[in-house]
């Protein structure tokens, strides 16, 4: 059977590989847009793209590991959580509208083109009957 800290660490290495395998799709776009605006050249993005790629596994790792960065973060979302409570007003929330709203909107225009419709193809039927 497994301990505690070690299926933790397993669970820590696969979501940092899923992670890193994500940002290895949209990072060396991020990276040569970067690379223009600051004026990096060619070289030096390809390098920063290589060394991500080779680092970002065992950086991301090292982070998830730290006990002292992982209480930080989660008492700050608690506290970001606590104050979006606070500013938010008890009871109803309000109705929101919906976007396919057919208020306002006649069915009746419709119907009558409908009518139309079909009164033209009784009388072009009876034309051609006769």
């Amino acid at each position: 059977m497994k301990s505690k800290g070690s299926n933790y660490s397993s669970k820590v290495k696969r979501s940092c590989r899923n992670e890193c395998n994500k940002g290895k799709k949209t990072m060396p776009i991020i990276m040569k847009k970067l690379g223009e605006k600051v004026g990096l050249g060619k070289e030096e993005v390809d390098q920063k793209i290589k060394d991500y790629n080779e680092k970002c596994e065992s950086n991301c790792i090292h982070l998830m590991e730290d006990k002292d960065l992982v209480k930080d973060i989660i008492k700050k979302v608690q506290k970001k959580r606590k104050g979006v409570m606070k500013t938010q007003k008890k009871g109803k929330k309000p109705k929101s509208k919906s976007k396919y709203s057919t208020k306002g909107k006649s069915t009746k225009k419709k119907s009558k083109k409908r009518k139309s419709k079909k009164k033209k193809s009784k009388k072009r039927k009876s034309k051609t009957r006769t």
